[in-house]
Parts: structure tokens; C-alpha cells; sequence
């Protein structure tokens, strides 16, 4: 089979495509379920669109060296005339190869659905964060979400074989209501996939005294963006410094895919006179991350709007404990007998300090930890199964060549 992807190129992949780089580190939700499709043995032209040209590709990973991939460049001045040479560029490609599938990645491209239905192409598309626009469309009349957020409009507008959107707290099964009450493609609402070690580590009693006595720290493996808000981490551990817990260190990770963010950061960690106590990492390969996140007193993620992250996510699956916001994005995933959530950032540090005081603090963080582990392990499916499942549904989607023909 034959399956064309049309995406944006995400700053979780850019290390794969323009570094070098091997391992895969960000983006799991867009990566897994192309490794899988391509282990399947299908064909995968990759067709990234760009505003600007890009580096020469120095592809990292084996499995992506097996795909074709493309870069179209669209610099026009004009979101209408960059829409048109998208267009332009799938159906010169559409022509010149005959595809089983066609898959949108993202917003961009999304009015690509009229050009697949013109080529008798079964059309699929992904999309990912829905943050803002989840919370101010729904409500508002649907034509002026389709003259204010067009590419958006379109991802849940017209005839497709399904739609697929990240269940991240951020309401896009709201926003898919909205827009398209009777919507002409199977539509999908599902948490991300997470990785769980073969032997994830013991744990019991003597975890926190042992992590306690070895330079402790927490740890934050969230990319550098808005929605992020990662300087509130260094307000986290200015808090637990002012209870007392001065020996707390804060290690960072993730991609600088925001510059302005993390300038921000560097600007509050001079303020809060932090310097000393934060180590940064840059870009971890997942089994570094692993790692990390185990041998970590926490795990913190402290997002604006909903932290139903991977980073929470991954940090339940490990049987890390998990220090978070109360926004209601978790509910059902994970509560107060697997993580500590509370309404705010210095709320967290003070029942984190309580937490740390207690008597029976051993024995508490134990039962956080493993109760993290076990809620993980029944309710959240591995990248492997998550994977498999996407590439599942394009296989039944996908309409082969001779019966087009």
C-alpha cells in the first residue's frame, strides 16, 4: 500500500530529519504510528510543507530512510496563495504516483480532503493540540470559525474516512461538536500511548530515604513552549526552598521550540536567584528520560490549561510520582492515590512539603508511586498498542488500486 502524508515538520522530529540523530526523543504521537506503518511494509512518501527553505536532510533513524520524503517550500506573502501552492504541490504528487491513502497531519493542509476526493483517494487526518481554539469557538456561529480559524475548520469539516484528535484536556471532542454536528468521517478521541518498561524499578519504603540521601531532585521533561509554562517549575522549587527543602535541585529537559519561552525561563530563574540549583539537559532520548523521571524525587508538569500531558502520562506509566495541577483534565486517569494535585503551583509545594514531613512519608510516597504504576497499567495502552491501532484503521481505510480502478 501506498500512503502519502502531508505534515508540518514538528520540532519533535526536526533532530531526525535535519541532525542526524537516531533515536527518536519528541512527537511520540506522530512518530510511533509512521514507524509502524512503515515496519508494515507499506510505502510512505512524506511530504512536508515549509515557509522557508530548510536545511539539507541528514536523516537519522533507519526506518525513516526508508520513506520518500519531500519539502515544499510555500513562501507567499498570503495564506490564500500558500494554501494554493500546497494544493498545488499534493495534486502534482497525487499525479505522478498512484497512493492507496491519503493523511493529513495537523491543520496544515487540511482543505487537502477535496483533492483526495478528485483522485477517488480515502482521506484521514490527525490533529493534534486544539488548546485555545477549543475554548473559544464552541459557542460562537460556525461560519465565523470558518473565516477566523479556516485550517481548523476544515480539519473537522468535509468527507474523510476519520478523524483522529488527541484526548490532552483541551476539549477537542468539544470543538469537534461544534463544528460538525454530523460529521462525514468516523471521528476519534484517544489518550496518547505511553512507554513502560520491561521491570519498571521497585518500589518501596526505602525509595525516598535512598533518593533523599543522593543529591534529590525533581524533574521537568517538557519542551520549552506557552502552553508549557515551564518557569512555573522554578517557582515550585523557590516554594520548597522557602518550607525548608533547600537541598532540592530542579533538572530540566525538552527542545527550545519557543525561543521567547525559554528566555522567559532563564529571566525567572535570575529572579528567583535559582541558578545554582537547576541542571538543563536539552533534547533526552527516551530511555534517557526513563531514566530521569525514576530516579527523580517528582515529576512536575504544570501546563496552563490542561496537563493531561505526556509528560503526566509517562510519568504514571513509570510509577514516578506525579506532582500537578487540579484542572480537571485527569480525571479518570489519575487522582490523589497516584499523584499529587492540587489547585496551584504553591499549593503543590505545600502538600509536597507535607508530604515529605509526615511521619510516615516513606510509606506514603511508596503507595503514590506504586499506586501511579498499577492505575497505569490498567487504564493507558503502550505507544506499541496505540501505534498499531492507527495503522489498524488506515489499513481497513484505505481503498487498494485495483478496486479504484
Amino acid at each position: 500500500m501506498k500512503i502519502l502524508y502531508v505534515s508540518g515538520i514538528w520540532a519533535g522530529i526536526r533532530p531526525l530529519l535535519f541532525e542526524g540523530q537516531e533515536k527518536e526523543s519528541g512527537m511520540p504521537a506522530f512518530v510511533f504510528p509512521l514507524k509502524e506503518i512503515v515496519a508494515r511494509g507499506h510505502e510512505v512518501t512524506l511530504l512536508f510543507l515549509a515557509k522557508r527553505a530548510q536545511p539539507e536532510l541528514r536523516i537519522g533513524p533507519e526506518w525513516l530512510r526508508r520513506c520518500r520524503l519531500e519539502i515544499a517550500v510555500t513562501n507567499q506573502s498570503r495564506s490564500f496563495l500558500r494554501k494554493k501552492a500546497v494544493g498545488t504541490r499534493v495534486r502534482e504528487e497525487l499525479t505522478a504516483e498512484d497512493y492507496d491513502f491519503l493523511y493529513l497531519q495537523g491543520e496544515k493542509g487540511s482543505h487537502l480532503w477535496k483533492l483526495g476526493e478528485e483522485f477517488g483517494l480515502p482521506v484521514g487526518q490527525r490533529v493534534y493540540g486544539v488548546d485555545n481554539a477549543a475554548r473559544s469557538l464552541p459557542g460562537t456561529p460556525r461560519l465565523w470559525a470558518r473565516i477566523k480559524k479556516p485550517q481548523l475548520h476544515a480539519s473537522f469539516t468535509g468527507r474523510k474516512a476519520f478523524v483522529i484528535v488527541t484526548r490532552d484536556g483541551s476539549r477537542g471532542d468539544r470543538l469537534q461538536e461544534h463544528l460538525a454536528p454530523r460529521p462525514a468521517y468516523r471521528f476519534f478521541h484517544r489518550l496518547n500511548g505511553v512507554e513502560r518498561p520491561p521491570e519498571p524499578p521497585a518500589t518501596d519504603e526505602s525509595t525516598l530515604p535512598r533518593l533523599l540521601a543522593d543529591r534529590p531532585y525533581l524533574f521537568c521533561p517538557a519542551r520549552f513552549a506557552t502552553m508549557k509554562a515551564k518557569e512555573r517549575t522554578l517557582q515550585f522549587l523557590a516554594r520548597m526552598h522557602a518550607l525548608g527543602h533547600r537541598e532540592l535541585r530542579l533538572v530540566v529537559a525538552g527542545q527550545h521550540s519557543k525561543a521567547e519561552e525559554y528566555t522567559l525561563f532563564q529571566k525567572e530563574k535570575e529572579r528567583l536567584e535559582l541558578s545554582e540549583q537547576v541542571v538543563e539537559l536539552g533534547t533526552l532520548s527516551r530511555e534517557e528520560v526513563t531514566a530521569r523521571a525514576c530516579g527523580s524525587l517528582a515529576v512536575l508538569s504544570f501546563y496552563r490549561f490542561s496537563n493531561l500531558s505526556n509528560v503526566s502520562l509517562e510519568a504514571l506509566s513509570l510509577g514516578a510520582l506525579l506532582v500537578t495541577l487540579d484542572d480537571g483534565s485527569l480525571e479518570g486517569v489519575c487522582g490523589p492515590e497516584e499523584a499529587l494535585i492540587a489547585p496551584s503551583v504553591e499549593e503543590a509545594a505545600e502538600a509536597f512539603h507535607r508530604l515529605l514531613s509526615a511521619p510516615d512519608a516513606a510509606s506514603r510516597y511508596r503507595d503514590l508511586r506504586q499506586g501511579a504504576a498499577r492505575k497505569a497499567l490498567a487504564t493507558l495502552q503502550t505507544w506499541q498498542e496505540r501505534a498499531a491501532w492507527e495503522a489498524d484503521l488506515i489499513e481497513e481505510s484505505a481503498v487498494p488500486r485495483p478496486e479504484r480502478d
